[in-house]
């Protein structure tokens, strides 16, 4: 009985694992040498609609945005750097719109 379940377990881990951080019906676009990446779905007009984590890099590859869409809207904690690589402000988004703000 335990081999089944052990079996069920990897598949599903493995399945879970293909589309990487995106959330289900959303592809990941971009990467570190494209400058961005985030996870996208076509909506019924075929127009891309952001909508997951989020990532931005500058052009030596640090890190200088991070956050989440929800339906191209930002949401929740968003973090940005400066080009040294300091944490400069977080701020907190909900549909859109900053609701709070916080320099470290």
């Amino acid at each position: 009985m335990k081999t089944p379940v052990i079996v069920l377990c990897l598949l599903v881990s493995t399945l879970g694992c293909r589309k990487g951080p995106c959330p289900p019906d959303t592809e990941l676009r971009g990467g570190p040498q494209a400058g961005q990446q985030s996870c996208e779905y076509q909506d019924s007009n075929g127009v891309s609609v952001k909508h997951g984590p989020f990532v931005e890099w500058d052009a030596d590859g640090h890190k200088r945005t991070e956050g989440s869409y929800r339906d191209g809207k930002q949401v929740g904690l968003w973090s940005y750097w400066d080009e040294s690589g300091r944490k400069t402000v977080e701020r907190e988004y909900r549909d859109g719109a900053v609701v709070s703000e916080a320099k470290p």
